[in-house]
């Protein structure tokens, strides 16, 4: 991510979003380069605060890939390197030959991501500028409505608490 850093990440979340120093923050790892990126700026965050308890990861194994479970462990791996609590699911979403879609593996991700966010609670993820523009685009293809074409969202309402993007406006470059 190009040039960013955690006292910038911290700003964002804290005074851009509002959110608490209270807020229990849940990071959504999948083992790619982003939500690392994304898990290392948390880390630095919450140490500076004196927070670290404050932070968690989750991750969702879909079963989907044949390296699902490799990508399982390196999240656990990575997790436990950085001294954070790490839960994980498998979903086991291939039936057979069949594929699951994007959209249909996002359901079921958020769904079991869903059961920890409380109100005083919020699950981050690494989405950046690049996939809001992507974003758009597809919407735009769809013909989406001007709610559609508004693309990625850097909050939005979450099961109890706050579903937070705060590398929205960071290019992956």
């Amino acid at each position: 991510m190009s040039g960013l850093n955690p006292s910038q990440i911290s700003e964002i979340l804290y005074q851009e979003l509002g959110l608490s120093a209270d807020t229990k923050l849940y990071v959504a790892l999948s083992g790619g380069i982003d939500s690392a990126v994304l898990l290392d700026l948390m880390i630095h965050v919450v140490s500076e605060r004196g927070q670290k308890s404050h932070l968690e990861v989750l991750h969702c194994n879909h079963g989907i890939h044949a390296d699902a479970d490799a990508w399982e462990k390196h999240c656990a791996d990575l997790s436990n390197n950085y001294g954070v609590r790490f839960q994980s699911v498998k979903l086991n979403l291939k039936v057979g030959n069949q594929h699951v879609s994007e959209a249909e593996a996002r359901e079921a991700r958020y769904g079991w991501m869903r059961k920890f966010i409380t109100s005083d609670s919020a699950l981050l993820t690494a989405h950046h500028e690049q996939d809001n523009v992507e974003t758009f685009f597809l919407n735009l293809m769809r013909g989406a409505g001007a709610r559609g074409l508004a693309a990625i969202q850097p909050i939005v309402d979450f099961s109890n608490g706050k579903l937070v993007r705060p590398l929205l406006g960071v290019s992956r470059m």
